[in-house]
């Protein structure tokens, strides 16, 4: 055989082989662990928060722009391409700007919003994207209290020998405070679009007299035994209601309300939730001047510990259902 084409094969096979162990070093990277993860991504100005367990996902908002994206592809395997849910708090650009690019780059089994429409571009492009994904099958749903899902994907194998058992994920709706009711699309009409379809679902406007952030999905999220918080931009008329309602419990961690504006997160809600750890998902020197150096102040007050994405970058939180902590503290 020439040595020219001896050489030539052995660049094909070193080549071959390289490409190999960086595919495996890549599946060995994001093979799912025995634990669940939650994830305050680095948006910016705005919130996303992802939840992991093995390969179900589920993102709570999308921030504004595409850096969203960057974050799911940090977190979740790259040959998953199934996100089992998303929910909308509410439609402010900050958390739904980044969700149409969610929904044309990954397959959505769920959709979970309020009915409340508002009359801005980026909304109007995650109306449309949803509207696609409604006629491939995506169910979309509105929230009511107590609305509960629950994800468990049973047991794992930790160091290829001993079993261990991955914590339970539950996910309750707290806010808003509605009762139960038809709460999925209708059937299309043969004559109905998807997007009319879609149009039709989001048919409510914010009464004049209610702050719109009030109208925030708030959810209660248990991982094993840990208890999380996330109240979108909920803020102090919305917390007062939640409190006159008892929904409210000592927590673990607290998604603070609002970006750590000073209209949320009030001293008598934290005299009830008493966090352990706060997230502040905020982007640097934004024109709002969030966070509220009050807020931050009450927080450490009450002895929580104070997390900031404009700080930190994203926040990733590792929990095995009875104890948590930050990834690459243990």
């Amino acid at each position: 055989m020439p040595e020219r084409l001896t050489l030539s094969m052995s660049r094909v096979i070193l080549i071959s082989l390289v490409g190999m162990m960086i595919l495996i070093s890549q599946i060995l990277r994001f093979w799912p662990d025995e634990y669940a993860h939650l994830v305050f991504c680095d948006v910016g100005q705005g919130d996303a928060i992802l939840v992991t367990s093995g390969y179900n996902q589920i993102l709570i908002d999308g921030g504004r722009g595409t850096q969203v994206l960057s974050c799911l592809e940090e977190h979740i395997p790259f040959w998953d391409r199934n996100l089992e849910m998303i929910v909308v708090t509410h439609a402010d650009a900050d958390h739904t700007g980044g969700l149409d690019d969610v929904l044309n780059h990954y397959n959505v089994l769920e959709v979970i919003s309020t009915a409340f429409d508002k009359d801005t571009d980026d909304f109007a492009q995650l109306k449309q994207a949803i509207a696609v994904e409604l006629s491939q099958g995506v169910k979309l749903k509105k929230p009511f209290l107590g609305a509960q899902t629950r994800f468990s994907q049973g047991q794992t194998q930790k160091k290829w020998s001993k079993q261990h058992l991955r914590p339970i994920i539950t996910l309750t709706v707290l806010s808003p405070q509605v009762s139960q009711e038809e709460n999925t699309v209708e059937n299309l009409q043969k004559s109905e679009s998807s997007l009319s379809a879609v149009e039709r679902f989001f048919n409510l406007e914010s009464a004049a007299d209610i702050n719109y952030n009030d109208l925030s999905i708030v959810l209660f999220l248990q991982i094993g035994q840990i208890k999380i918080l996330l109240t979108g931009d909920l803020e102090v008329d919305g917390e007062l209601a939640l409190m006159e309602s008892n929904l409210l419990q000592d927590i673990d961690i607290l998604k603070v309300g609002h970006h750590g504006a000073k209209t949320s997160t009030s001293d008598e809600f934290l005299t009830i939730v008493k966090p352990e750890t706060s997230v502040i998902s905020v982007g640097k020197t934004n024109s709002y001047g969030h966070p509220s150096l009050d807020v931050i102040n009450s927080l450490m007050q009450f002895g929580s510990k104070v997390l900031r994405t404009d700080e930190i970058g994203t926040i990733e939180l590792v929990s095995d259902g009875e104890k948590y902590w930050m990834k690459g503290d243990r």
